[in-house]
């Protein structure tokens, strides 16, 4: 009886430390955003209440991921850019297939051209994966490219910050269990670090870490109930 215990509570303490590396914040969103200027009364920020997020998913139906569990990725099937507040233009794909999924033209801040920013909820593209493990990387016009593993990046910069879609509601009709994707495409001694340069929702199977978290609560259930009877 002893022994179960033991390992009962150790389960817990191990699930626990998953599910604080999941939720966890360490890459700090800066307010505001330099795009307020061109857009007010519009909110750019990408995670304040009324911004990017909330109108297109609602922000109480997104969780944000630990950075360190959102650098590589199992496959994907799906992926469709939601929203862009850059003047650069981008391209953006991943590893294993060199040739973009999207191009996204350029603005002409000077000129007063953002016609080639936007917001919207549009179709997917399918995407074919190959692997077990790989990245997505953003590429901007006139910058370096940015890949979502941190240490890939120049001074092991984090350009992209990840959250879950877990829930809908009544005018969000999301897609549950899917991950969107948020970048900035500076280098962070250029940038507002505002992460809403080009927002992509993608279709993928869980991270490692969120796996790992599913097979502790799950045995932790399982050994529950051995110790019920």
């Amino acid at each position: 009886m002893k022994t179960l215990g033991r390992i009962l509570l150790a389960a817990m303490v191990a699930s626990l430390l998953i599910a604080g590396n999941v939720m966890a914040d360490y890459t700090t969103i800066g307010t505001p955003s330099d795009d307020w200027d061109y857009y007010a009364p519009l909110i750019v920020e990408l995670a304040e209440p009324g911004g990017i997020l909330d109108r297109l998913y609602g922000l109480n139906n997104l969780v944000r991921i630990d950075d360190n569990a959102d650098q590589t990725f199992g496959a994907v099937n799906e992926a469709r850019v939601v929203a862009k507040y850059a003047n650069y233009g981008h391209e953006f794909g991943y590893s294993g297939d060199i040739n973009p999924i999207f191009n996204l033209p350029q603005n002409n801040y000077l000129g007063g051209d953002l016609s080639n920013n936007f917001e919207r909820l549009g179709d997917f593209t399918s995407i074919n994966s190959i692997g077990s493990s790989f990245t997505f990387w953003l590429d901007p016009s006139g910058a370096s490219t940015w890949s979502s593993v941190q240490d890939q990046n120049q001074n092991k910069e984090d350009h992209m910050i990840t959250y879950r879609i877990i829930s809908s509601d009544a005018t969000h009709n999301n897609n549950i269990g899917h991950y969107v994707l948020a970048w900035e495409d500076n280098p962070f001694t250029l940038s507002d670090r505002d992460y809403n340069d080009v927002v992509v929702e993608v279709g993928t199977p869980e991270p490692a870490t969120m796996i790992l978290l599913g097979f502790g609560l799950l045995g932790m259930v399982a050994m529950r109930k051995r110790f019920s009877k």
